[in-house]
């Protein structure tokens, strides 16, 4: 079977819903439908829902697996410390969940996010210490180390496109030619040396696949790695 990692918290509008158990169980019913699937492999939380005590909201994903509509449950765009609380109880009830945030080299400009976290350093600290799979998207910052002028994203400026991401490019475009690479390429391999991520990434051509999958053959030292992220600090 296919696998299928569908968010809920979100109504059809995009507008965050409250995380009661029926309302939850409700939603997921439906996407079981729209998917044609009797389980879905990992069920995730989109929004987190501050009102409501982490104790009960785990106990509703947990109901999910009992339920038998999901194997792993986990959440996305929680706050480091909900996310830490929400870890804990699920490991008390027998349960590993999956984070899934943003994570690239480019770290977007939040204002322009609409809600979305990026996994900062309070998040890796969390996924650290449970330790949390963490599913990282768009690895590629949707394709911000290819280009070199700036885009729109949605009618909007490119969250990614902030003074220092600029930097970063250039020295993935530095760091690439030394290694015979792909600017995109390196970005992607530097997602990869963080061994708790798990990357995916939103190819739109056979090349872009090919570019993607070279990551996985160029080696970086940690000097390299700290030097993509900060420079010389």
């Amino acid at each position: 079977m296919s696998e299928w990692s569908p968010r809920f918290g979100h109504d059809t509008t995009g507008a965050d819903i409250p995380l009661s158990r029926a309302t939850v169980h409700e939603h997921v019913r439906s996407a079981l439908d729209n998917l044609a699937v009797e389980t879905i492999d990992v069920l995730l939380y989109h929004r987190d829902d501050p009102a409501r005590p982490v104790a009960e909201l785990a106990d509703t994903l947990v109901s999910l697996v009992e339920a038998g509509y999901a194997r792993r449950v986990g959440a996305s765009n929680w706050p480091a410390e909900r996310l830490s609380a929400l870890a804990a109880e699920l490991a008390g009830r027998g349960h590993l969940p999956v984070a899934s945030y943003q994570f690239s080299l480019a770290e977007p400009d939040p204002a322009l996010l609409s809600g979305s976290l990026h996994a900062d350093t309070a998040v890796l600290d969390v996924v650290r210490a449970h330790p949390l799979p963490l599913l990282s998207w768009p690895s590629h910052a949707r394709g911000y180390f290819a280009r070199t002028e700036p885009r729109q994203v949605n009618g909007g400026p490119d969250p990614n496109d902030t003074e220092d991401n600029r930097a970063r490019r250039r020295r993935c475009r530095e760091l690439a030619e030394q290694l015979g690479s792909r600017p995109e390429t390196v970005a992607l391999a530097w997602t990869l040396h963080h061994p708790e991520v798990w990357p995916s990434i939103g190819p739109r051509t056979t090349e872009q696949i090919g570019n993607s999958l070279q990551a996985r053959r160029v080696t970086l030292t940690e000097e390299q790695v700290d030097w993509l992220r900060y420079g010389g600090r």
